[in-house]
């Protein structure tokens, strides 16, 4: 039986895999960089898919804890512009885009072993797109434009992760980021 693994665990495999990656690497190898011992790991996480399970849904209920926190307050088109490019604002953080990269590497690596990762895919775009969905609801957009809109914002946003994580060019990803935010929370003409 896999144990919920204490958060002092959690933190360091999140640690030494920002810092390390994360595909390819055996359960002993991250033992040896994270100072978490070979038997820790099985014993916490039964095994690597485990480990990897348990660190990304620990994230995910993060985030969502601070989405759902947020997007209290977004209640006009213009609060939603001003909460996505907040948003934005923590996501490309120095503190942060070292996340969207490791996101980026799990999402290859689940792209290619679907089966093993099923988890993981399905949580990747399906409920994150109707969270934002429902945010464009609430703000007035009719339901059918507000699920093309969060597709968009989703899509969108992860390209241009991926664009300033493989280019650097910050200005200008983020010059692009904003002027999108300005087409897609306006209003649809009625």
């Amino acid at each position: 039986m896999i144990k919920r693994p204490p958060i002092d665990v959690l933190k360091k495999i999140m640690e030494d895999a920002l810092a390390n990656g994360f595909a390819f690497r055996s359960l002993r190898a991250i033992a040896e960089t994270s100072g978490v011992s070979h038997r820790m790991l099985i014993y916490h996480f039964g095994s690597q898919e485990g480990l990897w399970s348990a660190v990304i849904n620990h994230v995910r209920q993060s985030e969502r804890l601070f989405f759902d926190e947020k997007t209290a307050e977004v209640n006009t088109p213009e609060d939603l512009r001003r909460f996505f490019a907040s948003i934005w604002q923590r996501y490309t953080s120095p503190e942060f885009l070292p996340f969207y990269q490791l996101h980026f590497e799990i999402y290859s690596y689940a792209l290619r072993h679907k089966e093993d990762c099923a988890d993981f895919l399905q949580g990747v775009v399906t409920p994150w797109a109707a969270a934002v969905a429902a945010l464009f609801e609430k703000v007035g957009f009719p339901a059918s434009v507000a699920t093309v809109r969060a597709r968009l914002v989703l899509a969108a946003t992860r390209g241009y992760h991926l664009d300033l994580i493989t280019t650097g060019d910050s200005d200008l990803v983020e010059c692009s980021a904003l002027e999108m935010l300005d087409l897609i929370c306006k209003p649809p003409a009625v």
